[in-house]
């Protein structure tokens, strides 16, 4: 009987074995599905119940704080430079804001699907001393340029263009009224009037005067002069619509409307299509290059796919604005770029004055640029580019540092309206061409711990228990498979006591004395 047993357990064991192989490899193929099941139920705005809804409708609030490092340039030389001498820059900062930035009315559309989500911008900037050095002081006086009046008088002499003795007698009146005020093309002002604002009495006036002579004067011209908005601008007050990702996941946060716009064509020529999110969420699994709807500028940019990294415990990829963005060839144009030299983004048509937009310190721009200025340190990649932290298989921003920097083009015809008084420089007006810059504004914001350990529960937590459950079933059966190979060895090694009696039962065979045994014995 003891070999039928055997043969028995060890083929009982050797099937549990293979089922228990077979569900480990099953439950492995299964991994990419419930992974792809997690971002599905995840990612898609369906309510204020979704797991991702409270992140997105209070970006900066609800965990992650968002924080603004901002610089300021200031003009160490202004007599000199405006009598031809390179402008010569000194960096000042980092002043530290926190920036707030929610949504509001938010309404979701009335098809059965809730494809679209629609809502309006809200923003907020909080000055943080304890990050900021105490050695820095906001109502230090610097020199800048003065964007706001180059923005007028760039818009004035597009206008007046081809009627030179209009343009003349405007840029005349002009010159009286800013020698009255002893203002011109340098300000000097705190740091602090520099980055948020203040109001120019002596542009109000002028706006008035190029009214008074038939120029259309755009809104974006106003008599309020900031690099920036402490608050959230006007603008913003209309409203925007996303994909709610309800019909497809993937295209969660998508933009399909931006402030009432279609498209970009208000700010751009080319009038681009607004495509891409607003950075905090992108498509599950991204591509090697992802859209960035980038609402600074405004303008879409690609980001490209580089190292593998690791934000609080979560793999992601890091994501760089792609240096093609800031190439002649793209999709912006010629139009928008300064001579040919790369590197360098011409927004004045989206920005009225002649602002330039650049990476901090001319980074991946041509050398051309620096060369026009003294002061400036050399660009460092690890400091001056953009980088986004995705993870992959939801596809959402773990961490950021959005950097840019911005710029004015200053020309020499910009002193046919102020050649003798520029605020409280007196000089003779011989500016050459360089393109200075007037602030570097770096956003930066990381996954809070809280919101880590969520994210990483909600995308790991279930595939684990699945790959822990399948190696146990892997370990399992290869003990099972051990074991049936032991069974099948004995089964066919007879055993010494076996090989022993059965010796003497031949031996007695062999001389005539077996006796069969009887069964009723």
């Amino acid at each position: 009987m003891r070999v039928p047993t055997l043969k028995c357990s060890g083929g009982c064991i050797g099937f549990t074995a293979f089922l228990f192989m077979a569900g480990g490899l099953t439950l492995q193929f299964m991994i990419d599905g419930v992974v792809s099941q997690q971002a599905k139920d995840m990612l898609p705005l369906k309510g204020n119940d979704s797991a991702l809804f409270q992140p997105w409708v209070d970006h900066g609030g609800y965990g992650s704080p968002v924080y603004n490092y901002q610089f300021v340039w200031n003009i160490t030389n202004p007599k000199e430079y405006l009598e031809g001498e390179k402008p010569n820059v000194e960096k000042i900062g980092p002043f530290v804001y926190r920036m707030f930035d929610w949504r509001e009315n938010v309404t979701w559309s009335d098809d059965d699907a809730k494809e679209n989500i629609s809502f309006t911008y809200h923003n907020y900037n909080v000055f943080i001393p304890e990050r900021t050095s105490p050695e820095l002081d906001l109502k230090a006086k610097v020199y800048v340029p003065n964007f706001a009046l180059q923005g007028l008088l760039t818009t004035v002499r597009s206008a007046l263009i081809d009627d030179p003795l209009l343009l003349k007698i405007v840029f005349e009146a002009f010159r009286v009224e800013l020698a009255l005020v002893d203002e011109g093309i340098i300000l000097h002002k705190t740091i602090d009037e520099v980055m948020w604002g203040f109001e120019d009495r002596a542009l109000l006036v002028l706006i008035e005067i190029a009214k008074e002579r038939g120029v259309d004067v755009p809104p974006s011209v106003s008599s309020y002069i900031g690099l920036q908005a402490i608050d959230t601008p006007e603008f913003y007050a209309q409203p925007s619509i996303q994909y709610s990702g309800t019909s497809d996941y993937k295209l969660t946060a998508e933009y399909r409307t931006w402030c009432g716009l279609e498209d970009l064509s208000q700010f751009w020529p080319e009038a681009p299509e607004i495509t891409g999110t607003d950075g905090w969420q992108f498509s599950p699994n991204p591509p090697e290059v992802i859209s960035l709807f980038f609402d600074a500028l405004p303008a879409v940019v690609n980001i490209t796919k580089g190292d593998k990294d690791e934000i609080s415990g979560i793999h992601s990829h890091q994501y760089h604005i792609s240096s093609e963005t800031w190439d002649n060839q793209s999709w912006f144009g010629q139009t928008h770029y300064l001579y040919g030299p790369n590197g360098v983004l011409n927004a004045t048509s989206a920005q009225t004055a002649n602002i330039m937009v650049s990476k901090p310190h001319f980074l991946d721009a041509d050398p051309y640029y620096a060369s026009l200025l003294t002061g400036m340190e050399p660009a460092d990649r690890d400091r001056d580019d953009t980088t986004i932290w995705i993870e992959p298989i939801t596809g959402s921003a773990v961490a950021a540092n959005q950097r840019i920097m911005i710029n004015l083009q200053m020309s020499p015809w910009l002193c046919e309206v102020t050649k003798h008084v520029h605020g409280s420089i007196h000089a003779d007006c011989n500016i050459s061409e360089a393109v200075v810059p007037m602030m570097i504004a770096n956003e930066i914001t990381t996954i809070s711990p809280n919101e880590a350990d969520a994210l990483k529960s909600q995308i790991y937590g279930i595939p684990n228990t699945v790959k822990l459950v399948a190696w146990i079933l892997f370990g399992a059966s290869f003990a099972l498979i051990g074991w049936t190979a032991l069974i099948v060895k004995a089964v066919r090694t007879p055993h010494p006591y076996e090989l022993v009696h059965g010796e003497e039962e031949d031996i007695a065979s062999a001389n005539g004395d077996y006796e069969a045994p009887n069964p009723r014995k």
